[in-house]
């Protein structure tokens, strides 16, 4: 029956003070249908970097959203979950999506970007989290908290699945940037003991990259893309995950934007939800 997909998805909106600017920072909360009805029911949570572009295409920074609710409206058969969109700050999105400062890029001197990611996960970990879990009724167990982000939002969401390994069980992956700090990262994860009961889900297209990444490295974006993806995959699989708890789709003629990112949402959802 087709209008079975017409239903209404109740949103909250949050103002939660982050500790290092001392500025308020929008959350939205979007609930499973009939939150208010099933009273004893608790639900997983999904954590999304750069919330702006989460939920409505007229608020996103391309015009495009990731499309979340039609997702959740059109796929019944995901689990229901609560998604809590958490929106960049703009001007320190590329500070705060990255705990190490950019390496690879050719910035002027005196330029200092990346290096905030620590206090950023913080802030979602030890604010965000605990606020969520106490006002609305979740799991709040490893296995039902997944995360997820696109671009350097990705970037951070690979750092805290392995930061906060007995926290978040679940990660969505997509067109991720680590060539930005690329050594860093890479020692980082080769430190890390891999957690193999985490789900992980890794998509990239093959045209990436945007006007933006072209003022930061000189090589072939395209390549510098499918390669961040593809070196994750391995590392992942080098340090023990087992392979089905890895999903990689190396997406023909997929671009750098929030249209493709919604294109493989369900299949994201779906793969990271399978234990819920």
């Amino acid at each position: 029956m087709h209008h079975a997909a017409y239903f209404y998805l109740e949103m909250h909106t949050h103002e939660l003070t982050v500790p290092y600017t001392n500025k308020p920072r929008r959350i939205r909360v979007l609930l499973p249908k009939d939150y208010q009805k099933n009273e004893n029911k608790s639900y997983p949570v999904l954590y999304f970097h750069d919330g702006q572009n989460v939920f409505y295409s007229r608020e996103s920074f391309s015009g495009h959203s990731w499309k979340i609710i039609p997702a959740i409206k059109k796929n019944p058969d995901i689990p229901q979950m609560i998604v809590v969109g958490i929106d960049n700050d703009n001007e320190n999105r590329l500070n705060e999506y990255s705990p190490w400062p950019f390496t690879n890029t050719p910035i002027p001197e005196g330029m200092r970007l990346g290096g905030k990611g620590l206090n950023y996960a913080d802030f979602i970990m030890n604010v965000v989290k605990p606020f969520i879990d106490s006002h609305y009724r979740t799991k709040p167990d490893k296995r039902h908290t997944a995360m997820a982000g696109s671009s350097l939002g990705g970037n951070i969401t690979q750092f805290m699945g392995l930061e906060y390994a007995d926290q978040i069980g679940n990660l969505g992956v997509f067109s991720s940037a680590s060539w930005l700090t690329v050594e860093a990262f890479n020692r980082y994860i080769s430190r890390q003991k891999l957690d193999p009961s985490q789900r992980i889900f890794i998509q990239v297209g093959t045209q990436e990259g945007d006007d933006t990444d072209r003022d930061l490295t000189h090589g072939n974006m395209k390549q510098i893309y499918i390669n961040a993806s593809l070196s994750y995959y391995q590392q992942l699989l080098a340090g023990c995950m087992p392979q089905d708890r890895l999903q990689l789709i190396i997406a023909a003629d997929a671009t750098h934007s929030e249209e493709a990112w919604a294109t493989y949402l369900p299949d994201c959802l779906r793969f990271l939800s399978e234990e819920w």
